[in-house]
């Protein structure tokens, strides 16, 4: 037996378990060997080795074959641009519109457009949710007001926001708010429907439960009514989100002398291909940015599922 102990590594313990009155004598598992009797069970500390878990694993997996699937559209962009051998007017090449990029990027005018689109975005965005979120509660608690209000919300949706253009131009003189509300109508009909979506899908065991525990209205709301529909609300929003860029870019296009849609046109209008692949690509960016940060929020505000 202490050939053995000396064998154990340093960090080994060895603990008597008291003697329960009326219990058998406990055995150690060392027992079992030829030639060692019962004696003190020898308990091992082991390192604890921290291994990846399966969802760090899986964003890895994501994120890999996200720059993957980048990296080959990007080289089939620049295979087509050397191999047809287009001139610049016509298809630019990747690194010519990385050292435009760049180039914009150090005198800060592409960040100076940039700032631009995601103010008048996160403004039209803003607008759209509360309005959206509060109609849209209101219509899921109440069928008759749905059945009232539903065929001008599809009327709204059914007209094209450029054909209102002329009308805007009339009826709001500044041009941040014109941009803002053009914004707000593009996000306004997903942002609706995904909030009716998560007031009709409530468990209504739980909202009985929350009104038998003498919940209020308030404490209904946001203990039993946000967390149970928040999935399908974060999924209006991220929709919201992607479509509050292109709302922007078209207000943009409407009027405006600024932004990532003003650059689209000044290229368009210049015949420079590669300030229209900037604007392309700025926006690209921003709408993966958006999309990215809502899945982020999904993750941690739902942990209980």
């Amino acid at each position: 037996m202490g050939k053995l102990n000396t064998a154990l590594d340093k960090r080994t313990k060895i603990k008597n378990i008291p003697a329960i009155p009326g219990a058998p004598e406990p055995v150690s598992p060392l027992s079992a060997a030829p030639g060692i009797g019962v004696g003190p069970i020898i308990e091992q500390e082991t390192d604890y080795v921290p291994e990846v878990t399966g969802g760090v694993r899986s964003a890895l997996v994501r994120i890999g074959v996200a720059l993957a699937s980048l990296a080959g559209i990007v080289l089939l962009w620049w295979a087509i641009a050397v191999v047809g051998a287009y001139p610049a007017y016509i298809l630019p090449t990747p690194d010519a519109v990385g050292q435009r990029i760049w180039s914009m990027l150090l005198d800060g005018s592409l960040l100076g457009h940039t700032f631009s689109t995601v103010s008048v975005a996160g403004l039209g965005f803003l607008l759209a949710f509360l309005v959206g979120t509060s109609l849209g509660y209101v219509i899921g608690h109440s069928h008759a007001l749905e059945r009232v209000l539903s065929p001008y919300i599809a009327v709204s949706q059914g007209l094209p926001v450029v054909a209102l253009a002329p009308l805007l131009a009339i009826w709001f003189r500044d041009d941040l708010l014109r941009k803002t509300v053009v914004v707000a109508l593009i996000v306004f009909f997903p942002i609706l429907v995904n909030s009716i979506v998560a007031v009709r899908s409530l468990d209504k065991s739980m909202l009985e439960v929350a009104r038998i525990s003498g919940a209020n209205f308030l404490q209904t709301l946001f203990y039993v009514e946000i967390p149970l529909g928040l999935r399908s609300l974060l999924a209006g929003v991220k929709l919201g989100l992607t479509l509050s860029i292109t709302g922007a870019v078209i207000g943009e296009f409407i009027s405006g002398d600024s932004g990532l849609g003003f650059l689209l046109t000044l290229g368009r209008g210049l015949f420079d291909t590669t300030l229209v692949f900037v604007g392309l690509v700025s926006l690209a960016a921003l709408s993966v940015v958006a999309y990215t940060v809502v899945t982020l929020m999904e993750k941690l505000l739902i942990t209980w599922e």
